[in-house]
């Protein structure tokens, strides 16, 4: 390319079809700025060339970028997303990290004593979405769980605490 500037280019992966529409809504006023592609496939995922910054949206399961092949990304951004998946899950999502990225930062909550309050006033008036806020709040580790994590052999992991309000980031960043 004759270009000498990297145009960042973005895959979101959400489960969530509502997220189409909520990228759109939030990038409404930049749409001359930012193309914003759907994806039906992650495996036909092509990155070509781009004139302007671009985020390639998948919606689906968020464990199929493990069969990506020929990709190395930048970075991998997880927010808000690993408290849903059991340990063997996290476990895979870990071993991907590895593989596709030499940098990931997974960004989520962790369990406080009042970590349960937001989500209970923001889901009140929808009962049906409560009970998922609830039990959001119950996967999601502890504190104590976090910080033993520091302590494991694993000189590649970084664990960031902002409280409040009861946030982490844990940051993978791989030498090789």
């Amino acid at each position: 390319s004759n270009n000498p500037h990297i145009l960042p280019t973005y895959v979101g992966v959400d489960s969530a079809p509502q997220s189409w529409g909520a990228i759109n809504d939030n990038f409404a006023d930049f749409h001359n700025q930012v193309n914003i592609v759907k994806v039906s496939s992650l495996n036909s995922l092509k990155i070509d060339p781009v004139t302007k910054p671009t985020i390639y949206f998948y919606c689906g399961d968020a464990l199929e970028v493990a069969d990506i092949h020929g990709h190395k990304f930048s970075l991998i951004f997880s927010s808000r997303f690993m408290h849903h998946l059991n340990a063997q899950q996290k476990h895979r999502i870990n071993s991907i990290n590895r593989r596709l990225t030499h940098y990931a930062i997974e960004y989520d909550d962790f369990r406080t004593q009042f970590s349960w309050i937001p989500p209970l006033l923001t889901a009140w008036n929808k009962p049906i979405l409560l009970s998922g806020a609830i039990f959001s709040q119950l996967r999601q580790p502890s504190k104590k769980s976090l910080l033993s994590l520091k302590r494991l052999n694993e000189p590649d992991i970084r664990i960031k605490l902002f409280s409040p309000p009861g946030s982490y980031a844990k940051i993978f960043l791989s030498e090789s």
